[in-house]
């Protein structure tokens, strides 16, 4: 258990480490593909030759100072795992230019593809190489780099090599790329650096034992949240291209925000009921007190999908000091919150820290833009009224005497009519779904 907690953390370390050293130039990349080949060229180079010099420094700041920093981390013995993750989070950094690249020119297939792989290689790897061997923490961390590795490769633009070589070294964009990206940093940085933040907190109150079962309960709610955000990562190309009339809310900034509250509203209920079964389907029963802890964070998911889609609308009106500001206010509440609340509630006081900290951010954002949203077409209304039916029947069956899994199929059978009979959906839309039902041709 105290090396899955030690995991988990260096995992968040890892992923705070990819907007260090990317400074969030894969966001600018992204903004500038489509702009012409000139632009296109510019703006790679510039992103990529940026990436590469942050992250060979960051290698060289790690490879100096590595006795202090695992020593302030509480992970004397585990140096060179952090040195591996470290250098993992490099060769990650470098992928993501290349996978902005391809987001940018409107390959979703194949970037949402290296993407599943980006989080799951290696884990589909350690499952098989751990039947064979006795596989420890050492062995993981070099498994992450040799798939880091292999993904880099894969997603290495090589079919464009030729025309991105044209002129490589002519009008890099240093400047306007720092003006963009350095606002965000904060941004980009309080992304994974509120979970980093509480967690090594946490490592240094309680442990490593603590953080596992704490990143356990968080994993499940975290799983959840990044499926939902698949549907913003596919509409948001479509977003930034969108002409907006003043007078009317942009339609893809509503759809996003439409299907990304009522899929949570859908999903969370089941893993609500499931949790104790899900945790024992991948982890042991050592890990069920993460059980308890799952309602705690049922808002979490919410509050990080309402966060990415409110988000889009600064990135693509290029508002990036205010979200750096909020980011800025957010990661320093989740710093006194954690060090005043862990100590005294333990994972109580994680959770805590962690949904306060997403609360601030959720309320900055929303207050700022929420002129842009159509309340006619997400009926929030309904969806409340959906929510408190499911909950209702989640209540309800948990007073039968049978599995979790057979109480799932009466729950479902609940969601999908209700989204059909209750005012959530227009008639094209319940059309859409009876054809994917296979209720409709």
């Amino acid at each position: 258990m105290e090396e899955f907690g030690v995991l988990s953390l260096l995992l968040t370390v890892s992923a705070f480490l990819l907007y260090i050293f990317t400074l969030g130039s894969f966001q600018y990349l992204f903004k500038g593909v489509n702009e012409g080949d000139e632009k296109r060229r510019s703006t790679f180079w510039s992103s990529a030759i940026l990436t590469i010099g942050i992250s060979l420094f960051g290698l060289l700041i790690t490879y100096l100072f590595l006795d202090g920093i695992s020593n302030y981390l509480e992970l004397t013995a585990y140096k060179e795992e952090l040195f591996l993750m470290v250098l993992a989070s490099a060769t990650t950094a470098v992928m993501t230019i290349f996978l902005y690249y391809h987001y940018g020119l409107g390959r979703n297939n194949f970037q949402n593809f290296l993407q599943f792989l980006r989080g799951s290689l290696w884990v589909i790897v350690s499952i098989v190489v751990a039947l064979f061997l006795d596989l420890k923490l050492i062995h993981i961390l070099w498994i992450i780099n040799l798939a880091m590795i292999v993904i880099l490769l894969f997603s290495a633009p090589w079919n464009e090599a030729k025309d991105l070589l044209q002129g490589r070294g002519k009008d890099l964009e240093f400047n306007k790329l720092f003006r963009y990206c350095l606002p965000l940093m904060p941004y980009f940085a309080g992304v994974w650096g509120i979970p980093m933040i509480v967690r090594t907190q946490l490592n240094i109150n309680d442990g490593a034992k603590n953080v596992a079962i704490f990143s356990m309960a968080y994993a499940l709610m975290e799983i959840v949240f990044m499926f939902i955000s698949n549907i913003t990562a596919t509409l948001s190309p479509h977003f930034f291209a969108e002409t907006v009339n003043d007078q009317k809310p942009g339609l893809f900034y509503n759809i996003m925000l439409k299907y990304s509250i009522l899929s949570i509203v859908l999903i969370v209920p089941f893993i609500f009921m499931l949790r104790t079964d899900l945790i024992l389907l991948v982890a042991s029963e050592k890990y069920l007190i993460a059980a308890n802890y799952i309602p705690l964070l049922i808002f979490y998911p919410l509050l990080r999908v309402l966060i990415i889609v409110f988000e889009q609308f600064y990135l693509k009106e290029s508002q990036t000091i205010y979200l750096g500001v909020i980011y800025i206010v957010s990661m320093i509440a989740s710093f006194i919150l954690a060090i005043v609340l862990i100590p005294q509630y333990s994972i109580y006081g994680a959770i805590a820290a962690s949904l306060i900290s997403y609360l601030i951010i959720f309320v900055s954002l929303f207050v700022k833009q929420r002129e842009i949203v159509d309340h006619v077409y997400l009926k929030i209304p309904a969806i409340i009224l959906l929510t408190l039916i499911l909950w209702a029947c989640v209540y309800g069956l948990g007073y039968l005497n049978f599995s979790n899994w057979l109480k799932a199929f009466p729950l479902g059978l609940m969601a999908i009519a209700s989204v059909y009979f209750l005012p959530i959906l227009n008639e094209q839309e319940k059309t859409k779904l009876a054809v994917l039902l296979k209720l409709k041709k």
